[in-house]
């Protein structure tokens, strides 16, 4: 990109030189984003004996655009029902790289990287309830340690998940005549890792 000199030192009005200096960058164009030297010289003037102090040229994070969308949307999941949700990520600049970082309200769904401007996430962790999902993107580091776009995030998605139905089965036992009875017990078909345990009162 082109860089302009400033001057410190001008008198009576000047502003310009006579023989302006020509100045450059390091940085050529489709640069990554970060901070480059510039320098100036070749500047030439009968009042003033000239003398040069280089600067620096930052390149700043193009911006970007979070869309959220699920293939749950406007329609009740059940518990334990996965669904999918798929974050587009758009900039003027090119394709963003990097990771979208799917969020429930403060608690995290997972991570997703994006393939083409898309990361999508394959979920079942919601509980029941209502929820606000958002997606957060991460830019990806460049080969100068900073980031070529901007983070940006989505709007709320929202999502409501319905209880499932739990069949709880005996265990099928047997017991001699004459014998106390054994301690009956039963299994059920959880989901999401769920046990025993995650009922608030056992049958």
């Amino acid at each position: 990109p082109p860089v302009s000199a400033s001057y410190s030192g001008l008198k009576y009005g000047q502003t310009k030189l006579q023989n302006p200096p020509l100045c450059r960058t390091t940085a050529l164009g489709g640069a990554d984003a970060g901070t480059y030297p510039t320098s100036c010289s070749g500047a030439a003037d009968a009042t003033y004996t000239i003398s040069y102090v280089n600067g620096t040229l930052t390149i700043v994070p193009a911006k970007s655009q979070t869309k959220l969308s699920s293939d749950s949307a406007g329609k009740p999941s059940t518990y334990g029902q996965p669904i999918q949700l798929i974050a587009r990520v758009t900039s003027s600049a090119g394709v963003p790289t990097g990771v979208v970082s799917f969020v429930d309200g403060t608690t995290s769904l997972g991570q997703a990287a994006l393939v083409d401007g898309t990361a999508i996430l394959d979920t079942g962790a919601l509980g029941v309830g209502k929820h606000a999902v958002k997606a957060v993107y991460v830019p990806a580091a460049n080969a100068r340690g900073f980031t070529n776009y901007a983070s940006s995030r989505s709007t709320n998605v929202a999502q409501t998940v319905r209880r499932t139905t739990l069949i709880v089965t005996p265990a099928n036992q047997v017991v001699q005549f004459g014998q106390p009875m054994p301690v009956l017990t039963w299994t059920a078909d959880f989901v999401n890792g769920d046990s025993n345990a995650s009922l608030s009162k056992q049958p």
